[in-house]
């Protein structure tokens, strides 16, 4: 059975990742309706999904560093 700590890391390090993902697709979404409405193709979608990964790499550095600061992480290998 799995422990409920482990759930709880499970949990936290999967939200990090989904947050990642789900920054970069919504920026680059938006830049493709900013292409859509302007007609500036690719523009739009290059530079707000780019816009999009340094934001989320930030947070998600951002988010690695305040775990690693809280004593949370986990042992490697445990």
């Amino acid at each position: 059975m799995i422990e409920r700590s482990g759930l709880r890391d499970l949990a936290r390090y999967g939200g990090v990742g989904i947050t990642l993902a789900l920054g970069v697709a919504f920026f680059a979404w938006m830049g493709m309706l900013v292409d859509r409405r302007f007609s500036t193709a690719p523009w739009g979608l290059v530079i707000l999904g780019l816009l999009g990964a340094v934001l989320s790499l930030y947070k998600f550095i951002r988010d690695v560093n305040e775990f690693d600061a809280s004593g949370d992480t986990p042992e490697p290998g445990a």
